[in-house]
Order: structure tokens, then sequence, then C-alpha cells
């Protein structure tokens, strides 16, 4: 897969079944029909320098996304930063918003925005100061992480 390392065993899903596909294959189908990556149990890649355990494309194709899915009990404290502090205040997924759903990858020229931190912080609920706020610290952060 470009653009992101994966350990062996991951497992990734694609939006397309077809009827000759059996549970495993032996190649990788078509990148832009992936629908998520799932790490094997007790496996995580770093993202933002945060462990994460799987990356899933927003349900709705209409909005360009990702919900990630973090593991902090695997973040070591010494690299522990305000953007993690603040994505594990939400004990939550974190939604953010892409250019090319096609990158998968920490890259912060394709991350548009972070659309949500659990199901308390959503950018949908705009007349929301707090909520909007907090998105906005989140989002300045995470840009403040090196690559």
């Amino acid at each position: 897969m470009n653009n992101i390392l994966l350990p062996k065993e991951t497992k990734i899903t694609y939006k397309k079944r077809y009827f000759w596909e059996k549970y495993e294959q032996k190649k990788p189908l078509n990148e832009k029909d992936i629908t998520s990556i799932s790490l094997k149990e007790g496996k995580t890649i770093d993202w933002a320098g945060v462990p994460i355990t799987s990356i899933h494309k927003f349900f709705n194709p209409e909005i360009k996304g990702f919900s990630v899915y973090a593991d902090f009990d695997k973040l070591n404290s010494n690299k522990k930063t305000r953007f993690s502090n603040l994505w594990l205040s939400c004990n939550n997924d974190l939604g953010i918003t892409v250019e090319n759903t096609n990158d998968w990858s920490f890259n912060k020229n394709n991350i548009l925005d972070i659309e949500s931190c659990g199901v308390n912080n959503q950018r949908y609920f705009k007349e929301d100061k707090n909520q909007q706020s907090f998105l906005d610290e989140l989002y300045s952060q995470l840009m403040k992480i090196k690559d």
C-alpha cells in the first residue's frame, strides 16, 4: 500500500466484493476500493505520534475522511504530546477530513480538518463554541506534530 507501511497480517477491507473472491487474497486489490485497515490484535502503527489499531473511511462517501482508532495503553509516557493528550481526553476515535482518501498515511498536507473527537466533540454542532474551539485546538496541535 502506498504512503503507509503496514505489518504482516493487517486486514485490509475493500468495498467491492467479487463472486470469485475468498476470504484472503494473494495480492492486493485496487487501493481506491479500500474501506478500512485493521491491524492484528496487539499490533499498532504510528500515526501522528500515536499508536493506532485501525483506520476506517467515513461511511458517508460524500464526506471524504477517516476515523482513526488509537490504543493509548501503548503510548509511552515520554512520547505524549499536547495533541495525544487532547485526543485521549475524548476517549474515542478521531474523525479527520482529507483531500485524498487514497492516502491513509499521516500526511499533514492531506488532512483538511478534524471533524470529530468521540461523540462529544463534533463539527456538526457549529453553535456549540466549546466543541468548535476544542476541535480547532486539536487540529492546531495535530499540525504541529513532526512527520
